[in-house]
């Protein structure tokens, strides 16, 4: 049965790891947080999906396992050691992950009753999506999407539709890996782009990295009321701290959406966070700017202080006033002119953030 397979993989694969460990008994060299993070995630979000029973349990537990080889790939490839284990450690692990899966499969499985295949459950998936789309899960879409791959390898929109659902049961990096191939196949519509970012985020747990701001910034070319892509970006301006941008862009978003959508109303919660985040700055900036006139005033008479103008020029790049940067600049130059070794380590020390000493 593909279900009991499923938990001796995942056994026997327990048992290399562990038995790899103790043997190897290398010193640890790097972690795998944010990777255990991610599985530990997935694994909730497995659950949740199960007891909403918008998953079956055999595939719940066939997609964990998968998840779980990720992790000890990943572990591999980062070369994660740990102190060596003695051979009774090793044992009780290996029984008592053999324990837990079986009882696993006997609360999630049917003993005694054959697994469904997968080929069977697919055509299900299948037929549901030819005649009630609208009630199939979102991984089992993906899957029946998946499976026709190979008629669709120029169909942007296919690609599209793909990562949307990928994304859709939490399988963000496939999906960004999708919506990618959308936007590479038609790289002129502009919600393709917004998809693409928006996946990107999610995959970086929030974050909007470089590329994503790219994806936005390609979707509002095309389209300047694309909904995802104004805020996405105008999340990005609030956590820029250009406030006054980010709002402009959330009164965007607000304007398109109609009376009684649910979305305003989570526009309207960023709102509110824009202007506690922009109190918040302003507050410390007048905290820095009380600082600057301090710093400046004492290096009028004292000009001789290194720190003093790393700390200076820190101060002015966070308040992102470049012309008195360039001014505090070119009066380093001008009292360490006979030093240019201390006016290269003042710019370097100057890199780091406003508050942090030494370094």
């Amino acid at each position: 049965m593909i279900l009991f397979s499923v938990i001796a993989a995942a056994v026997s694969a327990t048992v290399f790891a562990v038995a790899g460990l103790w043997l190897k008994g290398r010193p640890p060299v790097s972690d795998l947080t944010r990777e255990k993070a991610l599985y530990a995630r997935f694994v909730d979000d497995v659950d949740l999906r199960l007891a909403r029973g918008q998953i079956e349990a055999d595939l719940a537990l066939e997609e964990k396992a998968e998840a779980g080889r990720a992790l000890l790939k990943a572990a591999r490839d980062h070369g994660e050691a740990t102190a060596p284990l003695k051979p009774v450690v090793v044992m009780a692990g290996a029984a008592l992950v053999a324990g837990l899966s079986f009882g696993l499969y006997v609360v999630v499985g049917m003993p005694g009753y054959p697994d469904q295949p997968y080929a069977q459950r697919l055509e299900a998936w299948t037929q549901m999506a030819q005649t009630n789309p609208d009630v199939l899960p979102p991984k089992p879409m993906a899957e029946v999407l998946k499976a026709r791959a190979d008629d669709h390898k120029n169909d942007s929109g296919y690609w599209q539709q793909l990562g949307r659902h990928q994304v859709m049961a939490g399988d963000y990096f496939d999906g960004a890996r999708s919506l990618e191939m959308s936007v590479r196949l038609d790289p002129k519509r502009a919600e393709g782009w917004s998809d693409f970012g928006e996946a990107l985020v999610l995959a970086a747990d929030g974050v909007a990295d470089d590329s994503a701001r790219k994806a936005f910034a390609e979707a509002l070319k095309r389209d300047p009321n694309d909904i995802s892509g104004l805020y996405y970006t105008a999340k990005i301006l609030r956590d820029d701290g250009r406030f006054d941008e980010a709002k402009l862009a959330f009164d965007k978003v607000l304007s398109q959406l109609p009376a009684g959508d649910p979305r305003r109303e989570t526009i309207a919660a960023d709102l509110t966070s824009l202007e506690e985040a922009r109190t918040a700055q302003d507050q410390v900036n007048a905290q820095i700017k009380g600082m600057v006139d301090s710093l400046t005033a004492r290096l009028k008479t004292e000009p001789d202080d290194p720190d003093g103008w790393a700390r200076l020029l820190r101060a002015h790049r966070v308040l992102k006033d470049q012309v008195t940067e360039a001014e505090t600049v070119a009066a380093i130059r001008a009292q360490y002119s006979n030093n240019p070794d201390q006016v290269a380590a003042i710019l370097d020390k100057a890199k780091a953030p406003v508050g942090r000493e030494g370094g």
